[in-house]
């Protein structure tokens, strides 16, 4: 729908037909007409008279270039055969799901910035030289900031003239686009704990995947609870290291260098916690996706660090037939901080995605911090 492509004489005009797989749904999305288009526009490039093909965007291509090209859009085609059209409805809901994701991918940079700033710091003060510069290219954190504000003072609701939700939704494309070109995946990837940034991107391609028209990707299957929550624990504390770890990183042909930087940047976020796991007499089956459910347990525990819990404990109960995980935090002394300033509404975007319910049970006055984790029983 809305779309045509044109032959005059040796040349083709392609219009959008190399894009249909990256951005249907805004008039309409018919799979098999689509389909027909693509395989149609092949054979007539394929057939003997067309000099040059000129898709929409970018430079003009050979025949041979442009018929593999359409057959790449049908593969990706395939899969794809129910599509949301951009309609008030779902204008709304990526609206309120961007105003929901880029402060939490705001918040996750900050953390990775502030990681890389206080390993630069710790570098210079051991006399290692040439790192600052290349630690502060990882990630453009003036740029991160300045899309983050312009996105908040755009679609700010008490505004005299709110803008309306598509313009929302069409700006939040734009700062994402802008967002992915702010820092080295490959770099970042070397040092920092692999949670901050793998977080940071899903949420980014979650939002993508909406405006195309999909839900986002989750994978549902039976998990042991007591397994997963080990595993989650096990992945922010630091590993038993060896002095022949030590040792080996000097002898071989390693960047010793990077290895510092790496053993500075990586300090397990539960590192200075002391962390209890209770285990039950027996662990239930429960049905979640596992990653979705440890970015949430990741999640949980950064607030309950960062309100100051150095004891988090965490066991199981059963509640109306469920398993609920109970994570709790003690801060001492008591005081106002607590995690209730956790961003509310990714918490249950990402409850949802990992197919758990998430509710606060704090106590501040006593120093008690926590949540309860509601799961879903694998039944028969």
């Amino acid at each position: 729908p809305d779309h045509c492509c044109l032959r005059l004489g040796d040349l083709v005009l392609l219009g959008d037909l190399l894009l249909a797989a990256n951005v249907p749904g805004v008039i309409g999305w018919d799979q098999k007409a689509l389909l027909r288009s693509l395989a149609g526009m092949t054979k007539i490039i394929d057939g003997e008279g067309i000099r040059v093909v000129c898709p929409g965007h970018g430079p003009a291509l050979p025949p041979n270039v442009a018929s593999a090209s359409l057959i790449k859009v049908a593969h990706a085609v395939r899969p794809l055969r129910d599509i949301a059209a951009l309609n008030p409805e779902r204008a709304r809901r990526l609206a309120d799901v961007a105003a929901m994701a880029l402060p939490e991918v705001g918040r996750l940079f900050r953390i990775m910035a502030g990681r890389l700033y206080m390993v630069s710091h710790l570098m210079a003060e051991l006399g290692v030289d040439g790192t600052e510069a290349w630690l502060q290219g990882l990630i453009r954190a003036d740029l991160v900031d300045q899309l983050l504000e312009g996105f908040s003072a755009f679609s700010q609701v008490g505004a005299e003239a709110p803008p309306t939700p598509i313009l929302v939704a069409q700006k939040a494309v734009g700062v994402i686009e802008r967002l992915q070109t702010a820092f080295d995946r490959e770099g970042l990837g070397l040092l920092l704990d692999p949670s901050l940034l793998r977080r940071a991107e899903r949420l980014l391609t979650d939002y993508q995947l909406l405006v195309r028209g999909f839900e986002p990707l989750r994978e549902w299957q039976a998990e042991d609870l007591q397994d997963v929550l080990a595993a989650g624990l096990a992945a922010h504390q630091h590993p038993p290291e060896t002095l022949a770890d030590c040792v080996r990183a000097v002898t071989e042909d390693t960047d010793f260098d990077t290895w510092l930087l790496g053993r500075i940047a990586r300090r397990p976020l539960l590192d200075a916690v002391q962390v209890d796991l209770v285990k039950p007499p027996s662990a239930p089956s429960v049905v979640m996706d596992r990653e979705r459910f440890q970015d949430l347990l990741t999640t949980l525990l950064e607030h309950l660090v960062g309100a100051g819990c150095k004891d988090i404990r965490l066991h199981m109960q059963t509640h109306d037939s469920s398993p609920v995980v109970f994570l709790e935090g003690s801060s001492h002394p008591a005081g106002p901080n607590n995690p209730d300033s956790a961003p509310r509404p990714y918490l249950q975007w990402l409850s949802d995605l990992a197919g758990a319910r998430v509710t606060l049970t704090s106590d501040p006055n006593a120093g008690r911090q926590g949540y309860q984790i509601h799961c879903r029983l694998l039944t028969s």
